[in-house]
């Protein structure tokens, strides 16, 4: 019979991370010199955490300025893998409203981006990276989630996004809605950095 161990889900969020944690634990048994044993890989798997990787702020300050029962969450991801890699987890939770806070760097094409995710986004609040010189203006990140069909407006500050998606929403009688800041890591940075 063949050699076969199960394991806890990963951690990290999405479909992709089945992928990287399969890939992990083929990559852990085969390091002959450390020989990690199985429950030191599940443990692996159960604690892994990465920085602005669907990471969750939902009990920070910034969480905290959204309606009670929402969750707020960070992704640095800025590429087409990347924006596809959040479709899957959007396509998951297809009944709960998204609304993204997105900036950019000027180098990227943020319709690249912003195109596979367009059908599951309720709302956008476009902003400029704070403090980041080569960051794509509001007023560019804006027109370009329009010209891939998402509703969106601009917001001067992280904060100022979040509370204008609270109070956009104040009134809704739907489900409780998501938050997710994405479209750089130079975004994610800042974030992270107040």
């Amino acid at each position: 019979g063949k050699d076969v161990t199960s394991f806890p889900h990963p951690a990290l969020s999405g479909p992709h991370q089945y992928v990287n944690a399969a890939t992990a634990v083929i990559a852990a048994r085969r390091l002959t010199a450390l020989q990690p044993g199985p429950d030191a890989i599940a443990k692996g798997l159960a604690t892994a955490s990465w920085a602005a990787r669907m990471q969750n702020l939902t009990a920070t300050e910034l969480g905290a300025r959204l309606p009670g029962g929402w969750s707020l969450s960070l992704d640095g991801g800025h590429n087409v893998a990347a924006a596809e890699a959040l479709v899957a987890i959007a396509h998951d939770r297809e009944d709960t409203p998204l609304y993204l806070i997105f900036g950019a760097l000027a180098s990227r094409d943020p319709t690249e981006f912003l195109k596979p995710l367009a059908p599951y986004v309720t709302g956008l609040q476009a902003v400029a990276i704070p403090g980041e010189e080569t960051s794509l203006s509001a007023d560019d990140c804006c027109a370009a989630a329009r010209a891939v069909g998402i509703q969106a407006d601009i917001a001067g500050s992280i904060t100022g996004a979040l509370d204008a998606i609270a109070q956009s929403t104040a009134a809704s009688v739907g489900p409780a809605g998501r938050v997710l800041i994405c479209g750089s890591l130079y975004l994610a940075g800042a974030v992270l950095a107040d």
